[in-house]
């Protein structure tokens, strides 16, 4: 299903009201996540996601895709309701190097300079095993 910057367009306002509650569903029952923790996941503010979920902000373009291309979300679910599948079967397109880093981006900043400093650590141990190598 290709997904256009226009497609959006063309719902109607009922429709997108039932987008926003399909988002709102991920968000509270499929993932488990807070607003804040949701809007750090698709990389918008908190207050966004809250006053989509109120409908006092628009969806975007960008959320949807963000859901289909980075979240492996449905498109048919997502903007129709139509699958029972929430989640497509292609597999994810982010590597575990890239969740990696969007976890460890997601730290606070003492908490990503301790683990730094453990995995250098362990590196440094790494770097001389097997003992007298």
């Amino acid at each position: 299903m290709k997904i256009t910057a226009s497609t959006l367009d063309n719902f109607s306002k009922e429709e997108k009201s039932d987008i926003i509650s399909r988002i709102k569903y991920l968000r509270k029952n499929l993932f488990g996540l807070t607003q804040k923790d949701f809007a750090r996941k698709l990389k918008v503010t908190q207050s966004y996601i809250s006053m989509l979920e109120a409908g006092e902000k628009p969806l975007t373009m960008s959320v949807v895709e963000k859901l289909i291309y980075d979240q492996n979300v449905n498109p048919k679910w997502l903007l129709y309701g139509s699958s029972e599948k929430c989640f497509s079967n292609k597999g994810s397109i982010k590597t575990e190097a890239e969740e990696f880093i969007d976890w460890y981006n997601s730290l606070p900043a003492y908490e990503q300079i301790k683990l730094a400093k453990a995995v250098r650590e362990l590196s440094d141990v790494l770097k001389n095993y097997p003992p007298g190598s």
